[in-house]
């Protein structure tokens, strides 16, 4: 799966799996205020952006497709997934796991479709009930992004470790 097919299920995704971005922060629009007023006053930054999508990408993936997706995260057993992360195995072609890995093009397709949702439904509250599992999962997500993904570029490091 090549970064660009990555960027349409990406995209898909953050569609359906984050409709309460914004839902918060639009009780504050009043009636009459246009939706591009709150877009340009709650304007994201393009790192702000790639935590968001590694955040929505890393949860589907722990959620659906394996306890593993990047090679710090931690397995059920607390133990370093290393090598068989999928990012590992599938050699980076279609895993997130850093913000190396987020491309601009991921980038402006966020910041589209976001613009399209406001533009639609700018007053829209949505509220969403968690189970522990998901609750879990939010956390180790949380837990990876901030002790791995901007610290340094994962793909130079691991080939590093690999080389010792």
């Amino acid at each position: 799966m090549t970064k660009s097919k990555l960027a349409c299920l990406l995209s898909l995704f953050v569609m359906f799996a984050t409709p309460a971005i914004y839902a918060n922060q639009t009780e504050n629009i009043t009636q009459g205020a246009s939706s591009n007023d709150f877009l340009l006053k709650n304007k994201k930054t393009d790192d702000e952006i790639r935590k968001i999508i590694l955040k929505d990408y890393l949860t589907y993936h722990v959620t659906k497709r394996g306890p593993c997706p990047c090679p710090d995260m931690r397995a059920k057993g607390d133990s370093r997934c290393g090598a068989r992360s999928a990012w590992s195995r599938k050699e980076n072609k279609d895993v997130l796991c850093y913000n190396t890995d987020v491309t601009k093009d991921m980038i402006a397709d966020w910041r589209e479709h976001q613009e399209q949702k406001i533009a639609k439904e700018p007053n829209t509250e949505i509220s969403t009930v968690l189970t522990k599992e998901e609750i879990e999962i939010e956390k180790k997500v949380d837990d990876f992004i901030e002790s791995f993904s901007g610290k340094y570029d994962a793909k130079q490091n691991i080939k590093q470790e690999e080389v010792k």
